[in-house]
């Protein structure tokens, strides 16, 4: 099975966005850090450009599963077996616009169940809502469960 990717994926964490590419390999679901924008004392514009290099040096190597082996080694990837997945759960909310004060933006929220109890939240745009359910149906036989 060749890796399906949603690009520029991103949690809130705190007041910030953290970026992930998230990558659905044949046995685990890996997500890769891209880097975070609003947590540093420095222009956004360099965090941008910091993110665009990363999308640039990680992308073209999604395909091999040594690689995200060793990204998660390294503290850059977040890998999940498929076994470890219990439930997946999509829903369209509303979070707070990074650029615009007072202002929400509409998101395709994607909860992984874990096994352990725990959930990973990550927002997509809701452009992907049906790439993502597509995604999900075609792991089925490899997860416990999933609600949209």
């Amino acid at each position: 099975m060749e890796p399906r990717v949603i690009y520029s994926a991103f949690r809130i964490v705190g007041g910030t966005r953290e970026y992930f590419d998230v990558v659905f390999h044949q046995n685990f679901v890996a997500l890769i850090s891209l880097g975070r924008l609003g947590h540093r004392k420095i222009p956004s514009v360099y965090e941008k450009q910091i993110i665009s290099l990363q999308k640039q040096r990680l992308r073209s190597r999604y395909n091999d599963e040594k690689f995200i082996r060793e990204l998660c080694r390294r503290g850059i990837a977040k890998l999940i077996p498929y076994s470890d997945v219990t439930g997946v759960e999509l829903k369209v909310v509303e979070v707070p616009n990074p650029v615009k004060a007072n202002e929400y933006e509409k998101v395709l929220r994607v909860i992984l169940r874990l096994r352990s109890g725990d959930v990973v939240v990550i927002h997509t745009s809701t452009k992907l809502k049906d790439f993502v359910k597509e995604i999900v149906k075609s792991l089925s036989s490899r997860i416990g469960s999933h609600r949209d």
